[in-house]
């Protein structure tokens, strides 16, 4: 779409890549030993919603309340709340897809945290190959994808048009 848009004043604001998880790719570490004692990792429920976007907003660049109260529509299982001492420090979303299960947003305070909401999805996925969206500026993120066997399907590139006025965190 890239090519479309350009033309209509749009431009590039951040490059990011599809990557895929084979199914056939095996277990990984368990998501709370990466963790680490102090934080709980929960499956997300409606009740955390307006923790979830007063969070969410300050990394996405601006409140995004109706993507957000989508999710419980048949993803039961895989959104996960991470919480230190109460506040969310992060969290991921995710969905059955025909061929995959997509998950995503992973938004967290540190790559350890986006790590262990990764293995959660991972550990809840069990057999099925697994699909992210990510940012191709954090390198050590991208290194740990290909660690745990993701490999590219296709970029893409997110755009806006005029002022930039949402840009939000595009490092994770």
């Amino acid at each position: 779409g890239r090519r479309v848009y350009l033309p209509m004043g749009f431009v590039d604001e951040a490059a990011l890549e599809r990557r895929v998880r084979p199914a056939s790719v095996g277990r990984v570490t368990t998501a709370k030993d990466l963790a680490g004692p102090d934080v709980t990792l929960e499956r997300a429920t409606l009740r955390d919603l307006t923790d979830l976007v007063a969070f969410d907003s300050g990394v996405f660049g601006q409140a995004r309340r109706q993507v957000l109260e989508a999710w419980p529509r048949g993803a039961s299982r895989y959104p996960t709340v991470a919480r230190m001492d109460g506040n969310v420090i992060g969290y991921s979303l995710g969905r059955s897809g025909s061929r995959c299960v997509h998950v995503g947003p992973i938004v967290a305070s540190d790559i350890t945290l986006a790590a262990a909401l990764l293995f959660k999805a991972l550990e809840a996925a069990g057999e099925r190959p697994v699909l992210v969206d990510v940012f191709t500026r954090n390198t050590e993120w991208i290194q740990l994808l290909d660690q745990l066997g993701f490999a590219v399907e296709r970029g893409f590139t997110r755009m806006h048009r005029g002022p930039n006025r949402f840009p939000g965190c595009t490092d994770l």
